[in-house]
């Protein structure tokens, strides 16, 4: 009995003996070595790992690389340690360190780096405290969302874009500022897109171009839990029910409603069991819940990575286990087993698995090269049918549409209302005369007068806005 049990004894400490020796002798490239967030546009592709190592390869005009000098590189290379999120703009970059410690180097011609000067920076410079997360976008601003809800914005202001009346309009300025508070998320609209802002309510929150120089309420009627600006005035939010609904230029299928146009494209549901969303320059890209990743939009450069370079007005299945994507010319997805995949400008029409940075396949590599290819075909998504709101319950009616009294001053006639009010119909400004016309109702000295807007050409419908006559003017006008 006793000499069975010295053998049990013996075979178990002989167990894990070679458990221990597999583990301590497995080779370093075999180890845990996980992939957290992907990211990228035009000119720079960044990749933080799970330990906090940041890093990063491309154009390095602007020191955007942060390595200390501006020579380009097309293999990765470590730029920080302790990172939980990173965000690029074309010439600048970003990254939040897991103390909260916001960092910020590349292009400052705009203040963008937000460290009070314009000189840019070839190494990360350390801006403010307690942030959560940051947003960057391709035309010189930043905006950082803190822990306690407050975000801030700075840098280039030319769009409106910061949210902020009090920014030079073409300077913007170089110290953050506050906009707005109890926000939860933002993107940092990119060339003519506005910013986008969702608040803890799951109201959305939008601003710059096209839109106004301060955060207003947009889609009042609904309930939001993500958002995405590109960078061709288009636009997604995820509802509350995990629906992905777009709204915007179309102008290559953008929209993924099923049709290519040279206008905007209505409010419009798209997808279903959406996880997140990621919009590029003229293409879009979205997870859902099962791990399968669609794309549709542009693909001149094969950013879709459905094989081809023809555009897709409808959304394209292209990978499965997909944890998470970035849509740009050159895409890259994060899939549920650690590997990394990248397609479009560099890298080809199709999904390609990349090394992971680090690994001893990037440490000399020039350019990326393709070590696997997805199996199978891609799906074709039949495009969903419009589903319409309120706001367009009848056509492009107007019934909904946003009237804006921009100053506080009028000069009221009798006969027109001076400045012309500002009419926008899902964020698109509308021009007077052409798509609606104006009619006054009220020439009294002191108390009410009405606005009508009515539809004009491909819009119908009527909409009123009443303001008050506080006093006549001495060449017999009215200010309000």
């Amino acid at each position: 009995m006793g000499k069975k049990r010295e053998k049990r004894g013996i075979r178990g400490l002989l167990g894990v003996l070679l458990m221990f020796s597999i583990f301590c002798f497995l080779p370093h490239s075999a180890q845990a070595a996980e992939v957290k967030q992907v990211c990228c546009n035009d000119r720079v592709r960044a990749v933080l790992m799970a330990d906090g190592t940041l890093w990063m390869w491309g154009d390095n005009s602007y020191g955007q690389l942060g390595t200390g000098s501006t020579v380009n590189s097309s293999a990765p290379i470590k730029v920080m340690t302790g990172v939980k999120m990173v965000s690029l703009g074309l010439q600048h970059s970003a990254a939040v360190k897991t103390d909260g410690s916001l960092w910020t180097w590349g292009s400052n011609s705009s203040g963008e780096l937000g460290n009070g000067s314009t000189e840019k920076s070839l190494i990360p410079v350390k801006v403010m405290t307690g942030v959560e997360k940051v947003s960057l976008n391709n035309s010189n601003s930043t905006a950082a969302l803190r822990v306690d809800g407050s975000l801030w914005t700075w840098g280039s202001n030319k769009s409106a874009q910061l949210g902020n009346e009090n920014a030079d309009q073409y300077h913007g300025n170089s110290t953050p500022m506050q906009i707005l508070t109890g926000v939860k998320d933002v993107c940092m609209g990119g060339g003519f897109n506005a910013s986008m802002a969702l608040k803890t309510d799951g109201t959305l929150w939008m601003w710059g171009n096209g839109w106004t120089a301060r955060p207003s309420e947009r889609l009042w009627w609904e309930k939001f839990k993500a958002v995405s600006s590109g960078y061709e005035y288009h636009y997604a939010v995820v509802k509350t029910d995990d629906s992905l609904w777009m709204w915007g230029y179309n102008n290559h299928g953008q929209i993924g409603n099923g049709e290519i146009s040279s206008g905007e494209a209505d409010y419009v549901k798209v997808l279903s069991d959406v996880k997140m969303v990621s919009l590029g320059c003229d293409a879009s890209a979205t997870v859902k819940k099962d791990g399968s990743l669609w794309t549709w939009g542009s693909n001149s450069y094969g950013q879709l990575g459905n094989g081809s370079k023809a555009d897709s007005a409808m959304p394209v299945k292209v990978l499965t286990d997909v944890k998470e994507v970035c849509m740009e010319r050159t895409a890259m997805a994060l899939r549920t087993d650690g590997t990394l995949w990248a397609w479009g400008a560099g890298y080809g029409s199709t999904p390609v698995q990349i090394p992971l940075p680090g690994s001893e396949e990037t440490e000399n590599s020039v350019t990326p090269e393709a070590t696997q290819t997805p199996s199978g075909t891609p799906q074709v998504l039949t495009p969903l049918q419009p589903q319409s709101t309120s706001v367009t319950s009848s056509g492009k009616n107007i019934s909904k549409c946003k009237i804006t009294l921009s100053k506080k001053t009028y000069t009221y006639t009798g006969k027109e209302i001076k400045p012309i009010p500002t009419v926008k119909y899902n964020g698109k400004k509308l021009k007077n005369k052409k798509d609606f016309t104006l009619s006054y109702k009220n020439n009294k000295d002191v108390g009410k007068a009405t606005i009508t807007v009515k539809g004009k050409g491909k819009y119908t419908g009527k909409s009123k806005i009443t303001f008050k006559i506080e006093k006549k003017s001495t060449d017999k006008k009215t200010t309000t």
